[in-house]
Parts: C-alpha cells; sequence; structure tokens
C-alpha cells in the first residue's frame, strides 16, 4: 500500500516567478516612484503571493491517495471526510497529462474513467511522475490478468 499527497512544487516555482516579474517592475525599471512606496507595495506583494502558496500547500496536504494492490482511494479530510474508491477492474481509461513545467519538476496529472460515468470519475493534479507511472502499471496489470 502506498500513500501519497498532491506535491505543491509547482504553487512555489509560479510564487517566485510572479514575485521575480514584480521585483523586475517595482526595482529595475525606471518608473518614477517614492522608493518608500515601491518597497511596501513589493513587500505586501510577496506577503499576498507566499501566504496564497502556503494556503495551497496546507490544501494539498489535506488530500491523501492511497494506491493498494487493487485499488485507488482518494481521501479529503479538513472539517468533514470525504473517501472515493475505484477499484482497478472497474477503470475503463486512465492515462496522464503533463506540461511544460510539470515535466520540469517531474510531476503529471492523472485522469480516470469509468464506464457509466459523466466526464473522469478521479482527477488527480500534481502527482509525481514516478507515482503515476506506478499507477498505471498496477491497472494495466490488473487489466491484463483479468
Amino acid at each position: 500500500m502506498k500513500r501519497f499527497h498532491p506535491s505543491p512544487k509547482k504553487k512555489w516555482v509560479q510564487a517566485a516567478c510572479i514575485l521575480l516579474f514584480f521585483a523586475i517592475v517595482i526595482f529595475a525599471l525606471p518608473i518614477p516612484m517614492d522608493a518608500t512606496l515601491s518597497y511596501t507595495s513589493f513587500f505586501f506583494l510577496a506577503l499576498v503571493v507566499l501566504a496564497s502558496a502556503m494556503l495551497e500547500t496546507a490544501r494539498m496536504l489535506l488530500i491523501t491517495y492511497t494506491m493498494s494492490d487493487d485499488a485507488i482511494t482518494m481521501e479529503k479530510t479538513f472539517l468533514s471526510s470525504f473517501k472515493h474508491t475505484i477499484p482497478f477492474k472497474s477503470i475503463d481509461n486512465i492515462f496522464t497529462k503533463a506540461s511544460a513545467v510539470d515535466r520540469l519538476l517531474s510531476l503529471a496529472d492523472v485522469y480516470i474513467d469509468t464506464p457509466g460515468g459523466f466526464g473522469f470519475e478521479m482527477v488527480m493534479h500534481d502527482i509525481p511522475q514516478e507515482v503515476a507511472d506506478e499507477l498505471l502499471a498496477a491497472v494495466k496489470k490488473v487489466k491484463g490478468s483479468g
């Protein structure tokens, strides 16, 4: 049984890029602005961006995926608990999707589809690529032997 969480790496890279962009705009470009105003505005922007990344990290840690030999389970907890289990035998289609940034950070989104439903039964965002590969192999193994 393997337990894992979504990775917050992409959110922190996005936060760093936003801060770098605004640091260049505020400090490097010759925009007439009071120095105190520029430092204050950058400080508050940094505070908001970093707080947002921290909240997103906390939200991701509340989601736990458990991969057993025959099923994948998603559990979300905070004030109430939500648990969703999909047996590998009932998976109709499974695939991964990764953007260029995801590939650089070794992340992937996993889409799981079961028969009879509209859309995807489970979507797992920002999963480590090696875990996504293990999940695909486990589903293929169960579907191939069944």
